[in-house]
């Protein structure tokens, strides 16, 4: 799978190298390709070594994240357009935080969507050998050691891009951009909250181009605290300013959307989150030497709950002073919603089963959902129950 992720940039640097448009087609025609065979939730492809389908217990090797985020980077450089940074951001901000532990001393070679345990354990895994789930120094092979942190460095040195005309903003994430001729201070809680502000001082007069998500309802923007009608050209939004100083915020409209997947699953995103149940955790170290343990991870509360396709969510902001943002114990926001419990939702090869396709249930219970990458332990692809059940 890692040789696919990397694979993907071979066809913006031949369009780079040609000129040819048949590039981004078969492009296309391949990331198409390779969504319906073989998509998770998180925006990855599965692959416990060889690709390995779309159930939700599949594996997704942490190598194989960063390598297709570099090739979405690669791409959106090329290309440009919210196709590549759509999936780029759903790929950082869910799959990449999930597989690493809070501290970073310790990272699973494969994650799965519907994580009920970390643990030394047969999985259905394509190849991996039992220990690829754990939580650990290099558990199952040291390559991930090594790759994980490239992951965030190269996403934060592609943020901003600049063509010919224009310093271009792929991603409202918090940072600073400095040049000659101007600073752009990037301020918000992007992703977690959908927008930010831009406190611009330049020496003379400039252009900004910042990406819209495709997820975006609307975009609301202000120039020092007035109003604009923002200006879009394909998927950015146009920004002239003067010399002198001057703050945009802007704002992505996003609503909670329920995911479509197999046997009538559903997964829930906002913006470019996706959300997952958290399963209460409890840690117990298998060995190692401080600070770099192996650990297993099991469950300590009920995964075993459907939605409804009437289900309605509320989503709510927290005060966040930690800094880890990526923690279910304290997320800076959450879904609340209903879910019901399920008894015949099954384990198979020490991993939650198929999501069950005939659901039934009288159990209802409230239900938070928190950010995919901050839940070690989750349900993120849900049974639908049958609404015929339901009375409100």
């Amino acid at each position: 799978m890692v040789n696919v992720a990397m694979s993907l940039k071979y066809f913006g640097l031949y369009f780079e190298l040609t000129g040819e448009d048949k590039y981004k087609i078969l492009l296309e025609n391949a990331l198409k390709t390779l969504d319906l065979y073989h998509g998770q939730l998180h925006g990855m492809v599965s692959g416990d070594e060889w690709l390995a389908g779309t159930h939700p217990s599949q594996g997704t090797e942490l190598c194989s994240i960063v390598e297709y985020m570099y090739s979405m980077e690669t791409l959106l450089a090329v290309y440009g357009g919210s196709a590549f940074g759509d999936r780029l951001e759903r790929v950082a901000f869910n799959a990449l935080p999930a597989a690493i532990s809070r501290d970073w001393f310790s990272h699973q070679y494969d994650q799965q969507v519907n994580q009920i345990c970390s643990s030394k354990a047969k999985r259905n895994w394509t190849e991996n050998n039992d220990e690829a789930n754990l939580f650990g120094l290099e558990p199952h092979f040291g390559c991930c050691t090594a790759n994980m942190h490239q992951g965030w460095p190269k996403f934060t040195s592609h943020l901003w891009m600049k063509d010919s005309q224009s310093y271009v903003c792929q991603s409202m994430v918090p940072c600073k951009v400095t040049t000659e001729k101007l600073t752009i201070l990037v301020e918000g809680n992007y992703p977690f909250i959908t927008g930010g502000t831009l406190k611009v001082k330049a020496k003379e007069a400039y252009t900004l181009k910042v990406r819209i998500p495709n997820w975006s309802k609307e975009v609301i923007f202000r120039k020092n605290n007035v109003q604009q009608h923002p200006i879009v050209r394909e998927d950015y939004l146009l920004i002239e300013g003067d010399a002198g100083a001057d703050v945009y915020t802007l704002f992505f409209v996003a609503e909670v959307k329920k995911e479509q997947r197999a046997q009538r699953a559903i997964g829930i995103t906002y913006g470019s989150l996706i959300f997952s149940l958290p399963i209460k955790e409890e840690w117990k170290i298998l060995k190692g030497n401080s600070p770099f343990y192996d650990w297993s991870v099991k469950p300590k509360s009920e995964w075993r709950y459907a939605l409804s396709e009437k289900s309605t969510y509320s989503v709510h902001y927290h005060k966040q002073n930690e800094k880890q943002i990526f923690d279910s114990r304290h997320s800076p926001i959450s879904i609340i919603t209903s879910g019901w419990k399920i008894p015949n939702w099954k384990i198979h090869q020490n991993s939650a089963d198929t999501p069950p396709y005939q659901v039934r249930s009288e159990e209802r219970s409230e239900l938070t959902l928190v950010p995919y990458g901050g839940a070690k332990l989750r349900i993120s692809e849900f049974p639908t129950i049958d609404r015929s059940l339901l009375n409100n």
